[in-house]
């Protein structure tokens, strides 16, 4: 018994053809199928979109280089004629239609293992671009801050293995320090200034790293082979896993305090040897000092 089936088969055919057509216009991303010349075959409605086309018959059989890039041929950096080369995936990023679009190009085999075509996908990468060129643009304006800014700035990061590296420092810190601190970078804070060793500094700087709490020294005293000075310090976290310290050289100030001190102890002896009587008061009528005289 012969039964024609010609009809079945051109239903289900069609019904196929219609379910993937609607998969594909589910779909953001505009996918496209296209031979090896370049022809476009069949494409989704978010095509339509992304090249400012209306209707399906604008796109069918048009070369891919004529829609997207507005060429007669394929333009140099095109990741179909890269794909035909390499045999697999090739994708670029780049501007069309005043979008940012990443587009790529997946090569297509028949049973023979055979390239017959590519996928060509576009996807609208816009907005995670503009968020990569302001947070550029955030980083400049922080690092102009960071080199210009008159306080020394130690920037440390916690790997996973709890040690703390020396990953930045600004221009200022080899200023005060009287020291290249490009030299550090890549050490931990140990290698980088062993006097610490001995120290919980280290140890404070990881937690601070770590929990995100902060810490004020009013004088940290270092001396090493090359570097010699009391500072102030004041550590911070800025993201989770990095810290900061600023700082800046107390030295001359606690030498000016020490001057002050010993002057005012010849000052106070003076008094004292004095035989003649004095009494010292200060603004309100307070005495200050009296001498045995």
């Amino acid at each position: 018994i012969l039964k024609d089936i010609t009809e079945k088969i051109e239903v289900e055919l069609k019904n196929n053809t219609k379910l993937w057509q609607a998969t594909l216009d589910a779909i953001g991303e505009s996918i496209f199928l296209i031979d090896l010349d370049h022809k476009i075959l069949q494409c989704n409605r978010a095509t339509l979109d992304i090249l400012g086309k209306s209707n399906y018959s604008e796109i069918i059989g048009h070369s891919c280089w004529e829609l997207v890039h507005g060429t007669s041929g394929p333009v140099e950096w095109c990741p179909v004629k890269r794909m035909l080369e390499s045999g697999h995936r090739e994708a670029t990023i780049r501007q069309l239609n005043g979008r940012w679009v990443e587009i790529s190009a997946d090569p297509v085999f028949n049973d023979e293992g055979e390239i017959t075509g590519a996928v060509h996908i576009i996807t609208d990468i816009t907005q995670r671009k503009l968020a990569e060129l302001k947070s550029i643009e955030s980083e400049k304006r922080f690092r102009n801050i960071f080199e210009s800014i008159p306080i020394g700035l130690h920037v440390y990061k916690l790997n996973s293995d709890g040690q703390l590296v020396f990953i930045d420092a600004n221009p200022t810190a080899d200023k005060i320090l009287n020291a290249d601190n490009k030299q550090f970078i890549g050490k931990t804070i140990e290698e980088a200034f062993p006097p610490l060793i001995n120290t919980d500094i280290p140890e404070r700087y990881k937690n601070i790293a770590k929990e995100g709490n902060t810490w004020k020294w009013d004088q940290v005293n270092y001396k090493d082979e090359k570097i010699i000075g009391a500072y102030e310090v004041f550590a911070f976290q800025t993201n989770p896993g990095f810290m900061v310290t600023s700082f800046h050289d107390i030295t001359e100030r606690i030498e000016a305090a020490k001057t002050i001190r010993e002057s005012e102890k010849k000052y106070r002896q003076l008094i004292e040897d004095s035989l003649e009587g004095v009494w010292v008061i200060d603004e309100n009528a307070n005495t200050t000092l009296v001498n045995p005289s």
